[in-house]
């Protein structure tokens, strides 16, 4: 390469730099070792409601107020919870370090990263 090609090469390199300042960036796809998953959850509450209830008819001797009172709430409503995972929070390796996310699925042995060299 003489001295000439070598400046025009310098020259385009140059605004090419100016231009874009991360044309020199390389990305890798990698993988971290996932060593702890620990699934977030939340509590979901739904209220059913019944006609027939398990609640004892109180003795004829309990008086008139008890056996109104069981009358009218003869209906009972019944709330169940479930837990419900929303997502995970996933611990991992990579380059000796251990890392943390929030992810939407469980990801498995690996996780996928995204390794930007400059």
């Amino acid at each position: 390469m003489n001295i000439r090609n070598f400046l025009q090469w310098l020259a385009f390199t140059s605004a090419l730099s100016l231009i874009s300042p991360h044309a020199m960036t390389e990305e890798r796809v990698v993988r971290g070792k996932v060593v702890k998953v620990v699934p977030i959850t939340e509590t979901q509450t739904t209220q059913q409601t019944r006609t027939k209830c398990n609640h004892r008819k109180p003795a004829t001797n309990s008086g008139l107020g008890a056996l109104l009172g069981w009358d009218l709430l003869h209906d009972c409503d019944m709330m169940s919870a479930t837990k419900v995972v929303t997502g995970y929070q996933v611990f991992y390796q990579w380059d000796d370090r251990t890392y943390s996310r929030t992810m939407s699925q469980h990801p498995g042995a690996t996780v996928r990263l995204l390794l930007t060299v400059d």
